[in-house]
């Protein structure tokens, strides 16, 4: 099927099937091509993130992957009563690196610095407050209907006990966002960038955030994905900026 849709709507010829984590993808040419959902993204807001890969591809970060147009110069593709998007990334630069994690996410923040255009549909910047709130709910939520319940395996009772430190800490990172912003008088170093809708040390994606604010996000991230495990939890908790 997927080598099909390609050939139809993209001219490309590729016949090995893969899978990239939860993602269906086809091999060919020295490419490996990504279906994804668009997750009820529109046009215009692929079309913003696409200007975003092809500014960082630009400054040299090619692990960041092409976001294809179809033979009719569509960014989004209806397949058999479905929309996909299909991302392109070379073989070769999907090859490990052995640059230090940090610093290459520091990197990778200062292009997203320098993007040449106005972020509108995919920025973030201004909301993070709302949305750590609205996510610290729904979690609390859930804890609290697991209270009185036997926890079904060691993971749930983990999150059980858990749950209050990490509430507590995520609080902080709340506050200390709130206080920055009423404090500090704003600096160069506040102009947006570009940060990951959810961050490991395997997964790169997209979003527009005030570069200041990393600070705080990081202390959230520990809490949400401790030491980078970010899929084992995500039966509870969907990725923050796809809600």
């Amino acid at each position: 099927m997927l080598p099909t849709l390609l050939e139809t709507h993209y001219g490309i010829t590729a016949k090995e099937q893969l899978k990239m984590k939860t993602y269906d993808a086809v091999r060919g040419n020295g490419w490996i091509y990504i279906i994804t959902n668009p997750n009820n993204r529109e046009e215009a807001d692929v079309i913003e993130l696409s200007g975003i890969s092809q500014h960082l591809r630009s400054y040299g970060d090619k692990q960041v992957p092409i976001i294809m147009q179809s033979k009719d110069r569509s960014y989004l593709t209806n397949w058999e009563q479905q929309k996909y998007c299909v991302l392109a990334i070379r073989e070769v630069d999907r090859q490990k690196r052995h640059t230090k994690l940090g610093r290459r996410l520091a990197k990778f923040h200062e292009r997203g610095r320098r993007v040449p255009f106005q972020i509108e549909r995919t920025s973030r910047i201004g909301q993070w407050k709302v949305l750590w709130e609205k996510r610290l709910e729904q979690m609390e939520k859930v804890w609290n209907g697991l209270l009185f319940q036997t926890p079904e395996d060691e993971f749930e009772r983990m999150f059980i006990e858990s749950f209050p430190y990490y509430m507590g800490l995520t609080e902080n990172a709340i506050q200390y966002l709130v206080d920055t912003e009423l404090d500090d008088e704003p600096q160069p170093t506040d102009s947006g960038t570009v940060c990951h809708e959810r961050f490991t040390a395997k997964t790169w994606g997209k979003a527009i955030i005030s570069k200041t604010r990393l600070t705080g996000y990081s202390i959230i991230a520990a809490v949400i994905w401790p030491n980078g495990q970010g899929s084992d939890i995500s039966v509870i908790i969907k990725p923050m900026m796809l809600t």
